[in-house]
């Protein structure tokens, strides 16, 4: 009797034990499963606000590439009238010199620039235009600060279509120099460092 009495309290005993155990154990991987599922909400949110950031940026970088190639652009629209004038100012004294050739002597790899800061409460942006017209040829840098994050962004562009607005300059020869001031297109982008060109 006494032995069964042991045996049967022996297994309670341990029955209470693999319960306790049990129990720990599913309060230790419901524990890890919140924690998990706390952190994937977290990346879930981060990656969230980074393709809001990205998309603002990609956003903003693209339309001011298209007005820059498509002519509407008021910043490339500055360096063009200031290119002009350099031009002018070039061929006053020409006298008896080839302007054509003055003109690719003092302004052939000139380069223009003209920046914009702006942005709104969620999101601060800076837009560097680095242009040398008689090149034909433009790069835009996008920096795009929203939050935590910060995207720069690079595009190139080339002022070759024939068809397009065309500055004319003095030439040798009976034909004038033609100048494209309107794309055929945005080349290229690019991802940039953040600060790379600041």
């Amino acid at each position: 009797m006494k032995a069964d009495r042991r045996m049967k309290e022996s297994c309670r005993g341990s029955t209470v034990l693999y319960a306790v155990f049990l129990s720990a154990l599913l309060a230790v991987l419901g524990t890890a499963f919140l924690t998990a599922g706390a952190y994937s909400r977290r990346e879930t949110a981060w990656q969230m606000r980074y393709g809001q950031a990205q998309a603002a940026a990609r956003s903003l970088h693209k339309s001011f590439c298209q007005a820059v190639n498509e002519g509407t652009s008021a910043a490339m629209n500055q360096i063009w009238d200031r290119f002009r004038e350099d031009c002018r100012s070039c061929l006053t004294d020409c006298g008896e010199e080839d302007p054509e050739e003055i003109l690719q002597g003092e302004m052939d790899g000139r380069e223009y620039v003209s920046a914009g800061r702006g942005g709104t409460d969620e999101m601060q942006a800076e837009i560097l235009l680095k242009a040398l017209p008689f090149d034909g040829i433009a790069y835009v840098y996008t920096q795009v600060e929203w939050e935590e994050f910060t995207i720069c962004l690079g595009g190139e562009i080339h002022f070759d279509n024939e068809e397009g607005d065309t500055l004319l300059l003095p030439g040798s020869s009976e034909e004038e120099m033609r100048l494209c001031m309107t794309g055929r297109r945005v080349y290229r982008y690019w991802r940039e460092q953040p600060g790379g060109w600041m």
